[in-house]
């Protein structure tokens, strides 16, 4: 279950509310798409969408269709027809995902940071510095925004797929990433007019 898990917090951006909540009748394997229209909160009740902007369509990749195929022939089956059920078939607590997945997965890859409880460094019998993860789940949120950000995808549509209630906050959040897209666009044009001189264009308008 983690693998998938995973590849759709970080390529499809779900907050981690609305992956627990997530049924297989939000998923749709043939085009290729999850629709957000409700959310598990912290007690595991389902409802709406944290806001009117929470209701969306996203678009999954073709390496999310092909392990959420693989997932459905061995998910456990639930009342709710939930695509990440808890083992008695309800949604899984978001502290059980933290520590049954988050946690490990990144202490196993050494993603990690002392641990610090009251200013100070924890440590064990041993005297050795206690490691926690260095990431929380919303950074698996934050993971898949950047992506579509780097390969281009226009501010409104980020917006969409991420369910934010305007375009403020998501310029708010990752403004600094589109400035950096058309930083380096207008540096890939400096370098192409050096290597190949000035268009005939360029030429036309002089």
């Amino acid at each position: 279950m983690w693998a998938p898990m995973l590849i759709t917090f970080v390529s499809a951006g779900l907050r981690a509310s609305e992956l627990r909540g997530l049924t297989w009748r939000n998923i749709d394997l043939v085009r290729k798409t999850i629709t957000i229209d409700r959310r598990a909160d912290r007690k595991n009740v389902i409802g709406p969408p944290k806001s009117a902007a929470g209701w969306r369509t996203i678009p999954m990749l073709d390496l999310l269709v092909t392990e959420l195929k693989q997932w459905k022939l061995r998910c456990p089956p639930s009342d709710l027809d939930l695509v990440f059920p808890s083992g008695a078939g309800t949604p899984i607590y978001h502290a059980n995902i933290v520590l049954q997945f988050q946690e490990p997965l990144q202490i196993a890859a050494g993603i990690t940071r002392p641990k610090i409880s009251r200013g100070k460094a924890v440590v064990n019998k041993e005297g050795a510095a206690v490691m926690e993860a260095r990431y929380t789940l919303h950074c698996f949120r934050h993971a898949a925004a950047s992506l579509w950000i780097e390969r281009r995808v226009a501010p409104k549509r980020v917006q969409t797929w991420m369910g934010h209630s305007s375009i403020q906050v998501t310029f708010d959040t990752y403004g600094h990433l589109f400035a950096a897209m058309e930083d380096d666009a207008a540096t890939m044009a400096a370098v192409e007019a050096e290597l190949i001189g000035p268009t005939a264009h360029d030429r036309e308008a002089a």
